[in-house]
């Protein structure tokens, strides 16, 4: 979507012609993708304790390790 936004612009200036390579846009959607989880993340995690949806998570194998998972 952004090479559509963007590329026209590459006569006007020649940064945008890095939007030809297949390598820079597949790791420009890379670090998108991992800056849209941390920013929607937390808030995610948050809007799931609220509403109290999660998972029992029982460890028999140790009291200490049951603590953590409290």
């Amino acid at each position: 979507m952004l090479y559509n936004l963007f590329y026209p612009l590459h006569e006007t200036l020649a940064f945008f012609n890095l939007f030809r390579y297949i390598t820079f846009r597949a790791s420009m959607a890379a670090v998108s993708a991992f800056l849209a989880s941390l920013i929607f993340g937390p808030l995610v995690i948050n809007l799931l304790r609220r509403m109290q949806i999660g998972e029992k998570v029982v460890k028999q194998d140790s009291q200490f390790l049951d603590d953590l998972h409290k």
